[in-house]
């Protein structure tokens, strides 16, 4: 009995000495409902757009805050606070352009803002409930595809919406 309680008491003091960690974890949202959801009218692609913004974000990672590294281009998106200050948070649209594919820097250039008034729904555990016809359900987190209104007033992942072929995606990026 007395080797279990001093073993009790050692974890109990283990306990009390750690140090609780803390981290910023964000749910997985769809970068068009980012896109859409941010105080920005525009996203900004820095390089491009602008010489000089000043950009606001938490100090820590455990806060939410992002690092971007110098001399590289970013789409961002956030939020603007009381202040008037642009804040960015991780859990914002934080992407760097040279990571995206043609795909995806054309769906950012043109297309998520033409899907602002859809809805996508996250749908990460199956089996997902009906979409209704102003809604996207989003079941893959790799899926960066427009969620867009078609000609018959739903919204779909794909419809009759013009796509540019690979050439013409290139040339519909801002060089």
């Amino acid at each position: 009995m007395p080797g279990s309680l001093a073993f009790l008491l050692a974890i109990c003091v283990l306990c009390l000495h750690q140090q609780m960690a803390q981290a910023c974890s964000c749910y997985p949202t769809h970068r068009q409902v980012k896109f859409c959801s941010s105080d920005i009218g525009k996203i900004y692609h820095f390089a491009r757009k602008m010489n000089l913004i000043k950009i606001y974000t938490p100090s820590s990672g455990a806060a939410c805050g992002i690092h971007l590294t110098l001399n590289e281009e970013y789409v961002l998106g956030g939020r603007v606070n009381s202040e008037g200050k642009f804040m960015v948070r991780s859990c914002d649209l934080v992407l760097e352009w040279n990571r995206l594919t043609v795909s995806e820097k054309y769906h950012i250039e043109h297309l998520y803002k033409k899907g602002c008034g859809c809805k996508i729904k996250g749908c990460l555990n199956h089996p997902c409930p009906a979409a209704t016809p102003k809604e996207c359900l989003w079941k893959d987190v790799g899926n960066t595809l427009p969620c867009l209104p078609c000609k018959d007033g739903t919204c779909q992942w794909t419809c009759d919406f013009p796509f540019p072929n690979q050439v013409g995606l290139k040339n519909a990026i801002k060089p």
